[in-house]
């Protein structure tokens, strides 16, 4: 058996990948699984949450404008993006 922790981006590229922080599922800088399809689901510490969670999480801007570039790749989210970012 495997007893390797995962650290890093691991799956298929062609259909989907994980990045993983000492084998959990975590990303603060984006979504931490990427889909074939362009869907992205987010997680800190193995736990599914949303880009916004993310992004009120982020330590520094740069963390945050990676957010948000990830996030406008889903149509749906700009209303939300305009409201986060907006005085």
């Amino acid at each position: 058996m495997d007893t390797t922790i995962k650290n890093g981006w691991f799956g298929n590229d062609d259909f989907f990948k994980t990045f993983y922080v000492n084998g959990k599922r975590h990303r603060e800088d984006g979504p931490a699984v990427v889909c074939g399809s362009g869907a992205r689901h987010w997680f800190l510490n193995d736990k599914k949450v949303t880009w916004q969670e993310v992004y009120r999480n982020a330590k520094t801007a740069e963390q945050q404008v990676s957010i948000l570039i990830h996030a406008s790749a889903d149509p749906s989210n700009l209303d939300d993006i305009i409201a986060l970012t907006t005085p």
